[in-house]
This record gives C-alpha cells, structure tokens and sequence, in this order.
C-alpha cells in the first residue's frame, strides 16, 4: 500500500495533477512511517512541501521540511538533510 500510494502521488506530480499527487502522498505517509521507509517518508514530505510552496502555503511548506529534516536526522542521513535544510532556507 505503501509503494502504492507512493508512486501514484509521484507520478501525478509529475503530470501535473497536484491534488491527486497532495492525497496520494498523505495516503502514504502513516503505511511509510509504520514501515520505517524513511527514504520515501522524506521524499513524500519533500513532494507535499513543494505543493504546498507552490500553492503559496509557505508555513505548511515549511513544517513539512521540517518533519522531513527530523526524520532525515533520526535516521543519520546527513546529504539529505543538508538538501532539505537548503530548501527550507530558500522559502
């Protein structure tokens, strides 16, 4: 379910079709989260903030990276968390 949602939400960002890409990638989050696939985990918060900063919702945006920061720094992942403390600087 996971994957599912995963790669659905992926796929409609990548055509254009943010809304469907906001409810599959919330759908994602808690099965991701409960699986510890903290890869993807960060990359659905990641794809959600860029929604979001797109839709000029800059606070979501930003509590998004946020969590997905944490959970890059819980899990030792430091590249990732440079990257995402850039985009947060950059809103």
């Amino acid at each position: 379910v996971k994957e599912l949602y995963f790669f659905m939400g992926q796929a409609a960002l990548r055509t254009g079709d943010a809304a469907k890409a906001k409810e599959s990638l919330k759908n994602a989050l808690r099965p991701l989260q409960q699986a510890n696939d903290v890869n993807k985990l960060i990359g659905a918060l990641d794809m959600l903030a860029g929604i979001e900063a797109a839709n000029g919702n800059t606070d979501v945006a930003k509590k998004l990276l946020d969590d997905a920061i944490g959970f890059a720094k819980k899990a030792g992942l430091k590249e990732q968390k440079k990257q995402l403390k850039k985009k947060l600087d950059s809103l």
